[in-house]
């Protein structure tokens, strides 16, 4: 089973990490590629979000969207 990984970066880097709220899939949800990835970030020490991505364990590549908070794609494994 492959692990999702779902980040949100603020507008600084120092140690700033932003609540994400992941909408799909549900937790221990079974999936078959691909699947709907649905996220939002929250600011972070009132810095605004500046970049969202995600990846799966195992896997050097990482899906990085610029200039948004959220994301709505069809993710694939």
């Amino acid at each position: 089973m492959k692990k999702l990984i779902v980040l949100a970066f603020c507008a600084l880097t120092v140690h700033a990490y932003a609540a994400v709220t992941v909408a799909a899939p549900t937790p221990n949800a079974k999936l078959a590629s691909p699947f709907n990835l649905v996220a939002s970030a929250s600011p972070c020490s009132g810095q605004s979000i500046v970049s969202m991505g995600y990846s799966f364990d195992y896997q050097q590549n990482t899906t990085i969207f610029s200039n948004t908070s959220s994301i709505a794609v069809s993710a694939s494994y």
